[in-house]
């Protein structure tokens, strides 16, 4: 059985150099200076529609704020997404592989999976 999500899924933003800062008692990240121009999930291109907004502090953690791109207005009314691509990888030359999955991102109240990704 599922747990229901009780809000409308938006994804985090990838942050240039995988730098982020997480704040006491805020359930946001921020970026270190700034988001990227374009959040990945495997292979996919995660439509800005997805997406929370950008969020920054500086380089010392301090003047966090919404900076660039506001959030999108979501995906409601789901438990989680899955992205599909069809591409030819590094990936798919190890072995006999021919497909292969992860997940993105984890919802932050129950640390499960809240987007996945397959590339067939």
């Amino acid at each position: 059985m599922v747990r229901k999500t009780s809000n409308v899924i938006r994804l985090n933003r990838m942050c240039r150099n995988n730098q982020v800062f997480y704040k006491v008692k805020d359930p946001y990240a921020y970026c270190k200076n700034a988001c990227e121009n374009r959040t990945m999930c495997g292979e996919v291109i995660v439509p800005e529609e997805h997406l929370e907004a950008c969020r920054t502090c500086n380089s010392t953690g301090q003047d966090c704020k919404k900076t660039g791109p506001g959030q999108g207005p979501g995906i409601d009314g789901a438990d989680f997404v899955f992205y599909v691509s069809a591409m030819e990888t590094e990936r798919c030359h190890k072995g006999m592989t021919v497909a292969y999955a992860a997940h993105c991102q984890q919802e932050a109240a129950l640390d499960r999976p809240i987007a996945v990704e397959t590339n067939l």
